[in-house]
This record gives structure tokens, C-alpha cells and sequence, in this order.
């Protein structure tokens, strides 16, 4: 069963020798499904999409029992953010379910501008 997304996750984008780095601190107020039990594990997957489709995809590492984890992490993508969107999607796993996907952003990359270092 689906249920509306909620929550924030926090990024940053960087573009370094034609590569796309994504950072992801952490996500606050994600929500579990009613009447699931106990806590939830978390994980956030990050799409590379062009033109409508993905061209590549990566995830975090795992968080337990929090629905508002720190993730700290540093996913990289070999290919240019250029005319690319970065989708966002955050993961819940309440305890005894399965995956349960909790909606999602898209942020278009057309008009990063990078700054230097």
C-alpha cells in the first residue's frame, strides 16, 4: 500500500573534472507506514536521469532505527551534470516489511553553475 511522502532529504552537488558528486548529509521526518512495528531502516537512492531516462543510479549505505538518519555520504557519478536531473528518492524499510519507497524530488541540473574551489 502506498502512502503520501514526507520529509526532507538534504544534499549538495558538485561537478569536479566532469564528474557529478552528491553528497547526501541526511534526511529529517521521514515517515513509516501506519501500523508498521518498531523502527525503520533507511537508505536514499539517487537516479541520473536524461531526457526522462536513467542513466545511472546509486544508494547509501543503510541506517537503522532512525527516521532521521545522517548518511554523510559522497556518491559519484562518472558522467557530466550537464542537461542531466538528479532524482532523489528515500527508502524506508519499517521492521517485518518490505521496501516501501517515500516519494521523491527531482532537481534539474541545467543551470548549475559551478563554483571554484
Amino acid at each position: 500500500m502506498w502512502f503520501p511522502p514526507s520529509g526532507d532529504v538534504e544534499i549538495g552537488l558538485l561537478e569536479r573534472n566532469g564528474v557529478l558528486e552528491v553528497e547526501v548529509v541526511q534526511a529529517r521526518g521521514l515517515t513509516i507506514k501506519p501500523g508498521s512495528k518498531g523502527p525503520p531502516a533507511t537508505y536514499i537512492k539517487v537516479y541520473l536521469l536524461e531526457n526522462g531516462s536513467c542513466v545511472a543510479k546509486k544508494k547509501t549505505k543503510s541506517v537503522r532505527k532512525s527516521l532521521d538518519p545522517l548518511y554523510s555520504q559522497v556518491l559519484v557519478f562518472s558522467h557530466s551534470p550537464q542537461g542531466k536531473v538528479v532524482q532523489v528518492r528515500p527508502i524506508v524499510f519499517p521492521q517485518g516489511a518490505h521496501c516501501v519507497p517515500s516519494g521523491g524530488s527531482l532537481c534539474s541540473l541545467r543551470g548549475l553553475i559551478v563554483l571554484p574551489q
